[in-house]
This record gives C-alpha cells, sequence and structure tokens, in this order.
C-alpha cells in the first residue's frame, strides 16, 4: 500500500490488534508493572514499488532521544523527551469546551479506498464506546496554533482524545470490541487542521492525519513532525524482535499535491536475556 493511503483508522486499528492477539493472549498481566530492558532502533520504510525511504538526521537524533529512557514500562504512557534534546518540544495545547460536531468531524474526515457509510459507522461505533467516558468528561478536545509550513502562517491544529478507546476485531463474522490498555494520550489520540484556518491545506491534512496523535516541533529544522506510535511493532522486515513502535512522517504541501511522507520507522527491540554460564567440562 503507498505509505500516503490510509484506511479508516477503526478499521486499521482492528487489523493490528487481531495481528497481535497471539502474543497479547499468552500474558496479558506481564506487562502492568515490569520495566523491560531494551533500546530503540531506527530503520527505512520499504516502498512497494521497490527501494526503501532511508532513516534521515531527525530519525536518527529522534532515536537517540528515545535511547536515554533505556527502561520502560509498557504500561506507562511516557512522552519520551530528554532534556539532553532541548530542540524538541511539543506544542502548548489548550483545552477546548466539548464540540460535538468537531469530534465528528476528527473522526470521519479522512480519504482512503472506502465508502462514506464506513466512516459514518466508525463514528457510531465511537459514540457507542465513549458514552460512559463522555458523560464523565473524560473525552476532551485540544487546540494550539502552529505554522504547520514554516511560512509565517499559523493553523489552528486541534486534537481528540479517546479516538481509540476500544478496538474492533472480527470473530466468527461478528464485530468485537476488544479491551485496549489505559489511555495513553500520544497513542489514542487523532489530529485535525480547522478547516477555518486554512481550508484547501486542511482538506489535505486531514486526509492523512487519521494514523497521527502526537506532534513535535524541531527548532533545528524550524519545522513539524508528526508521530503515530503504536504499542505494536511496526510492519517492517529489517526487525525480527520488536514491542511497541513509532512511524515518524513529515507533512508537505507542493503544486503536484500534499500528504505526509513517512521518514522511518522507530521499534523498540527488547534487550536479550543473558545467557547462563555453560558448565565447565573440568
Amino acid at each position: 500500500m503507498n505509505p500516503d493511503q490510509r484506511m479508516p483508522r477503526w478499521v486499521l486499528v482492528g487489523l493490528l490488534v487481531m495481528a497481535s492477539l497471539p502474543a497479547l493472549a499468552a500474558d496479558p498481566g506481564s506487562r502492568v508493572n515490569t520495566a523491560v530492558q531494551g533500546r530503540w532502533v531506527a530503520g527505512p520504510i520499504s516502498l512497494n514499488q521497490g527501494g526503501v525511504i532511508p532513516v534521515g538526521p531527525f530519525c536518527r537524533l529522534f532515536t537517540r532521544n528515545l535511547n536515554q529512557f533505556q527502561t520502560l514500562s509498557f504500561n506507562t504512557c511516557s512522552p519520551r523527551l530528554s532534556k539532553r534534546y532541548s530542540q524538541l518540544r511539543r506544542p502548548h495545547w489548550t483545552l477546548i469546551p466539548w464540540d460535538r460536531a468537531l469530534a465528528r468531524a476528527v473522526v470521519t474526515t479522512t480519504a482512503g479506498p472506502y465508502p462514506a457509510s464506513s466512516y459514518e459507522q466508525a463514528w457510531r461505533d465511537w459514540l457507542k464506546e465513549t458514552r460512559v467516558l463522555r458523560r464523565a468528561g473524560a473525552v476532551r478536545l485540544w487546540s494550539t496554533k502552529i505554522d504547520l509550513l514554516g511560512n509565517g502562517q499559523f493553523e489552528t491544529l486541534i486534537r481528540l482524545d479517546h479516538v481509540l478507546y476500544k478496538s474492533i476485531v472480527i470473530r466468527g463474522g461478528r464485530v468485537v470490541y476488544q479491551s485496549r490498555p489505559p489511555y495513553c494520550g500520544y497513542i489514542d489520540s487523532q489530529l485535525y487542521l480547522l478547516p477555518s484556518s486554512a481550508p484547501t491545506l486542511a482538506k489535505a491534512f486531514n486526509q492523512y492525519a487519521g494514523s497521527y496523535g502526537d506532534v513535535l516541533y524541531d527548532k533545528k529544522s524550524k519545522g513539524y513532525v508528526f508521530l503515530n506510535w503504536q504499542r505494536t511493532p511496526a510492519p517492517t522486515k529489517f526487525f525480527s524482535v520488536a514491542t511497541g513502535s513509532v512511524i515518524i512522517s513529515t507533512f508537505y504541501d507542493k503544486p503536484y499535491g500534499s500528504g505526509f511522507i513517512p521518514g522511518c520507522y522507530v521499534n523498540w527491540i527488547p534487550a536479550r536475556p543473558a545467557q547462563p554460564p555453560k558448565p565447565s567440562s573440568h
């Protein structure tokens, strides 16, 4: 699939969960309070037409930043920004009043090879699965101002909480909602560019923004990068063992089109346990 093609996020997550169910089911409580040693490794992205997108300078920098955290608890949501890399920062997010119409736009505004009815179904499913959370005021909308293209024009970026409150899997031809780990704003949110600030740009951005819940500003390059955090390994042939990953992308707007360009996969590779010493022959 072309990196810029996106299926509805609820379908994508369902497929990811189905692929990872055997591993999760083996020991569902094993990572609750367990710190696991390992390291982050950046890898190139394979292209369907052949070749790869090589690992660029930002990916190498961000991977070094992540490796400041050698011990991770997979039940803890961490921003994973080291003070040693002060050129990286997240925008300041401001909580805004709840707006159901805006939340619907965030969930349903995307593009892909699926009929509009599938996105409407995703909205109905989301309403059903977040009903208790919404009544408790736990589902929120946030906004921030960013200069997306670095041209001095600021756009309003929206973030919706709990887009992935529960994953959808198919069992015996029926839709089943799979419980997920505790909510993490970096993984379980979705970004949306408010059309009123830049209609044409927002349309292009929102077509492909469904996979992204986190954004960073790089003060050195004076640009933004978008992060698609996953609790499962990224689909790449360059790693044999991995738990958790992030896809780093940048957004472009050119005369020939607009969209996200994946820059690299960064997978978390568990450290191999130390091998016991071989028995002496003496």
